[in-house]
């Protein structure tokens, strides 16, 4: 799904909502071989368009693995 703004999700949906596992990338810019490149990626489990379960968060900077409570990071993190 791309949304209004550029957004993308790829995944599964349940009553409308980003829930089970998916892909979602924010901040879409494109190269110079006109390749899209997103600032922001999360890869992993959502419930009602919150990141919930296990997943990876990466931007240019870190990617973040841990486990996720209603968009939060909850318990161990491994930051690289």
């Amino acid at each position: 799904m791309i949304y209004h703004n550029g957004d993308f999700y790829e995944g599964n949906f349940k009553d409308g909502y980003r829930d089970g596992h998916g892909i979602m990338k924010w901040g879409k810019k494109v190269d110079g071989n006109n390749q899209p490149e997103w600032e922001q990626v999360y890869q992993g489990s959502w419930r009602k368009n919150a990141r919930n379960g296990k997943g990876i968060f990466k931007c240019k900077k870190f990617e973040l693995k841990g486990t996720w409570e209603n968009d939060q990071l909850n318990g161990e993190v491994v930051l690289s």
